[in-house]
């Protein structure tokens, strides 16, 4: 693949990681995950699971890389929203 692709690559996923992070700093600095719905949540994390597991198949090191940062946010987002949406 080309270097420009890698590059590419790693730099959605950057952005992707920004987006999540800017939703947990969000819910965090509200103290509620009332608007946000668990469903969707549940698919995204369905979706997070299957994507990871074609590019572990793919065996592309940078798509490896920026999914695994990408899902430990990510995962990290639905743990906060759990505890603000039912543990409050």
């Amino acid at each position: 693949m080309e270097w420009w692709m890698n590059a590419a690559t790693m730099l959605a996923y950057v952005f992707l990681t920004v987006g999540v992070v800017f939703q947990i700093r969000t819910a965090y600095r509200r103290k509620s995950a009332d608007d946000i719905e668990i469903v969707e949540i549940i698919g995204r994390s369905v979706a997070q699971i299957l994507i990871m597991w074609k590019m572990i198949v793919v065996s592309d090191v940078w798509l490896l890389i920026g999914h695994t940062i990408i899902t430990v946010v990510y995962f990290g987002y639905v743990v906060l929203v759990v505890k603000y949406k039912y543990y409050k």
